[in-house]
């Protein structure tokens, strides 16, 4: 295990590590399957790369009707061994266009759904003792699942992929929550808002299509299993399958920090700033105490509770989709440094530096992205955030060029903490233990020197002087007005008398 690396540490040190071992060369096919390969690609109308991303898309997509006209397309064993790696199969593709699937069978007529993941589609052609579970569909590259899915069409949710028109609302989840209304669309399903039918508490239901043999829905719920009972995570009420669905029900929260940051005209005080980096450390930490990497930190990932009964000063974090284990969990032993030739997982417009370059994430990673959160907070932007192109991996690589530009200079005019704490995490090495404790002292420390006390009242706690205002004026009407109803009254009853 790591030492733990305090504020003491020297910041400008370069981060450090091997590089990956080699694996090992594939075998080459022969020359003549080479050609049978071109062919069979040729007739698809797609690139090898492009087919076998259709493949892994269709993992994650919902089961829809197979059009019954096939026209096949062989590929003998040793081409599929060469393109696949499994036993041979062959392709049978239909004539192409916007409804058409791909659909991968071998030579006993079965569908590859073991090779691939699980899914229910029964494929016209196989026959009644052909297994459910062998089932399998993929789109096309071209496709997207809004253009493929039979009810992505539907209007009736905001929700992308998934709406009620496709949930049965008088269904009881657990034989007791029910669905009410969409909320938003998460990285690992769609969320809506449901109630217990007994107790009438509002819920949280997470849905997500069981359709492959992995889902990131149950390995959420597992985080959510293992960060149970702290503060500042949510309580998982019931999980389990339910139908087509897999479902994971948890605490109803409010606003996430970016929700209330917009409604704060996208700018926070140093106060409401330096309440938020204590609890947001601690988060943080208790999340690395389980052995996790959260991986996704952003504003939209931490929500504050519902109502004012239930801790409103409490900042929760959320979505767990992308979380991953630093640890082996055999050995206890960090997990050994690694980089890819892309860009990791997370939102680019918090991702650490070292994401970006395809390192694998540590513990420094989600603390890096905490040090751009409070910059954004403070500064009310950053300077890569309106950095778009139609090309995902090309935004990546124009955020981390900005990033890197503007390292330097990106906490010029606010707190020297705030440079502190960014060069901090930033010399951090890759199996580092940070100074959790040296981090909240140094923002306490901030606040001492401001004379900030730690009262729990955010910016969107207190009411807008012109709201006040407005709420007075609102209050004198009303008592004019039953003052000149009262008086119309008595004068109505002295001319009656």
């Amino acid at each position: 295990m790591a030492e733990r690396t305090t504020l003491k540490h020297t910041l400008d040190s370069d981060v450090e590590g091997s590089a990956p071992a080699a694996a090992p060369p594939a075998k080459k096919p022969r020359a003549s399957t080479k050609k049978k390969a071109a062919a069979v690609l040729g007739k698809c109308g797609m690139t090898k790369k492009e087919l076998g991303d259709a493949i892994q898309r269709g993992l994650r997509l919902e089961k829809y009707e197979a059009q019954r006209t096939m026209v096949e397309t062989t590929m003998d064993a040793t081409f599929f061994s060469a393109f696949f790696g499994v036993p041979g199969v062959k392709l049978s593709p239909p004539t192409f266009d916007e409804t058409t699937p791909i659909v991968v069978a071998d030579f006993s007529g079965r569908v590859g759904g073991e090779i691939f993941g699980v899914s229910k589609v029964k494929l016209p052609g196989l026959t009644s003792s052909t297994p459910a579970s062998r089932c399998f569909r993929a789109p096309l590259p071209a496709l997207t699942p809004s253009s493929t899915l039979e009810y992505a069409s539907s209007r009736s949710s905001p929700v992308h992929g998934l709406p009620m028109s496709r949930i049965d609302t008088d269904f009881a989840f657990g034989g007791k929550y029910k669905v009410e209304e969409a909320i938003a669309n998460g990285g690992c399903g769609a969320v809506f808002q449901g109630v217990h039918t007994v107790a009438g508490k509002e819920v949280a239901i997470k849905l997500e299509p069981a359709i492959a043999r992995f889902s990131p829905l149950q390995q959420e719920t597992k985080i959510y299993k293992t960060l149970s009972g702290a503060p500042g995570v949510p309580w998982i009420m019931w999980s389990g399958r339910a139908g087509d669905f897999n479902v994971m029900v948890i605490d109803l929260l409010g606003p996430s920090l970016e929700d209330l940051f917009r409604m704060c005209n996208r700018h926070f005080s140093l106060k409401t700033v330096l309440l938020l980096a204590d609890q947001l450390i601690s988060r943080i930490e208790y999340i690395h105490s389980r052995d996790l990497v959260h991986r996704d930190v952003k504003p939209g990932n931490f929500v504050m509770a519902k109502s004012e009964k239930d801790s409103p000063y409490l900042v929760n974090i959320i979505d767990f989709g992308l979380a991953k284990k630093y640890r082996d969990p055999r050995t206890g032993a960090h997990i050994q440094y690694a980089q890819e030739d892309q860009h990791g997982v997370g939102t680019c417009l918090f991702a650490s530096i070292n994401t970006h370059l395809g390192v694998e994430c540590s513990r420094r990673d989600d603390l890096e992205s905490l040090a751009y959160m409070f910059i954004y907070f403070m500064r009310g932007t950053l300077p890569w955030r309106k950095i778009k192109d139609p090309d995902a991996t090309t935004t990546w690589n124009l955020i981390r060029d900005k990033k890197l530009e503007t390292e330097e200079f990106l906490s010029v005019g606010l707190p020297a903490e705030f440079d502190i704490f960014h060069k901090y995490v930033r010399g951090l090495e890759f199996d580092d233990l940070p100074d959790y404790d040296g981090l909240r002292a140094l923002f306490r420390g901030l606040a001492e020197k401001h004379r900030i006390e730690y009262d729990w009242v955010f910016d969107w706690s207190v009411p807008k002087p012109n709201e006040r205002k407005r709420k007075r004026k609102c209050r004198s009407c009303h008592a004019c007005s039953a003052a000149a109803e009262t008086a119309k009254a008595a004068a109505a009853l002295r001319r009656a008398s």
